[in-house]
């Protein structure tokens, strides 16, 4: 499904260019972007994941404001888009995974889409007939940030990257290929995919990995995940931001203690 550029606004410069290469140095792009793309993080742009600085189009995506990080953007939505659309992509679209910056854009897509603001069109849509509690962060005992002046209260940008899915069977079921995984081995090393806006289990590599589980862990310090063939359902909050790849040790030792509870 091609969108609708009314939707998104915006001209995108429609170029490719390589992570290592200069900034003008650039390709068209074979194809415009998709919902699909979006979905499964294969738009051609997203979090470079290496040290600050390391390439070119890294730096311009930070220097833009862009850069995917534990705070909301500072950007309005239209001028977060605007510069967005400004850089070229890093990979054609539909080739490579790159994280996060898809759901940021679905974020804006639903919002466009249904005329109101993201947080309204969740609430109306999602959280007030599912009986769930809407309530803006309240920043307790987060050192990172506070309570008094929370980022997320009234953020400028309201960001889609905070994972809100279904959980079809299509959402669920990995949609990368093996290079794209490969490409994205800090992520996924030889054990997991990505669905449709969530990562997927493919094969154990450890007690809770099963294939067929679904979730993700987050880099603000959250881990939720669903086990169909358990019937289970874990999600835990921490106070504690991930500093590397490598979840923290609390994370191992809550899906461990819940898999060894289960009584088969």
């Amino acid at each position: 499904m091609h969108i609708d550029k009314k939707f998104i606004g915006g001209e995108s410069k429609g170029e490719v260019r390589q992570l290592d290469g200069p900034l003008d140095d650039t390709v068209p792009a074979k194809r415009s972007i998709t919902l699909r793309d979006l979905l499964t993080f294969r738009l051609g742009i997203g979090a470079v994941i290496a040290p600050p600085g390391s390439f070119p189009i890294q730096k311009a995506i930070e220097a833009a404001g862009l850069a995917p990080g534990p705070n909301p953007p500072i950007l309005a939505p239209d001028e977060w888009m605007s510069r967005l659309s400004s850089l070229p992509l890093v990979h054609q679209p539909g080739e490579s995974w790159m994280y996060h910056t898809g759901s940021d854009i679905l974020g804006v897509l639903l919002s466009r889409a249904s005329g109101m603001t993201l947080v309204k069109f969740l609430k109306e849509r999602l959280f007030t007939p599912l009986g769930m509690m809407v309530k803006p962060g309240t920043g307790e005992l987060v050192v990172h940030d506070g309570s008094t002046e929370s980022r997320w209260a009234n953020p400028a940008f309201e960001s889609g990257g905070g994972g809100l899915v279904s959980t079809v069977e299509l959402m669920t079921s990995d949609q990368l290929t093996q290079k794209q995984k490969e490409q994205a081995h800090i992520f996924f090393e030889d054990h997991s995919g990505w669905g449709l806006g969530m990562g997927v289990n493919i094969r154990r590599n450890s007690l809770w990995s099963t294939p067929g589980r679904f979730g993700w862990d987050g880099g603000v310090g959250t881990s939720g995940y669903t086990d169909p063939a358990e019937n289970m359902v874990g999600i835990l909050m921490t106070q504690r931001m991930m500093q590397s790849p490598e979840p923290p040790r609390v994370f191992s030792d809550f899906w461990t203690t819940a898999y060894q509870a289960l009584s088969n």
